[in-house]
């Protein structure tokens, strides 16, 4: 398969979606990262009891990057459920990585740091 360098045509492309039709995928990323987040922030408290793990920096600071990064997700799709939910037949212009961001293109998924 040749593999096309740079920019192509596919990726500019742009669809467009009603705000009901993105608020379930919304909503569904939404529940996963607030899963997700709860799960590392009950691992990143019983990191602080434990003398053993609360010693290891590289770790606890991973745990903390991990919690940061899933709770601005879940602020952001807070506000995308919200926007959807306000003007349901209003028109988003979205991008191909926003197909990804809200899983349209496969039901969409998210991996659990949080072991």
């Amino acid at each position: 398969m040749w593999n096309e360098g740079g920019q192509n045509e596919r990726s500019t492309w742009k669809f467009v979606y009603k705000g009901e039709d993105l608020l379930p995928s919304a909503r569904r990323r939404l529940a996963e990262h607030q899963a997700v987040e709860a799960q590392l922030r009950d691992k990143l408290a019983r990191m602080v009891k434990d003398p053993a793990s609360f010693h290891d920096d590289t770790k606890l600071q991973q745990v903390k990057q991990d919690v940061d990064r899933h709770s601005a997700l879940r602020e952001q799709l807070e506000v995308y459920c919200h926007e959807f939910t306000r003007t349901p037949k209003k028109e988003f212009t979205v991008r191909l990585s926003d197909v990804v961001f809200f899983g349209l293109h496969s039901g969409g998924f998210i991996s659990s740091e949080a072991e």
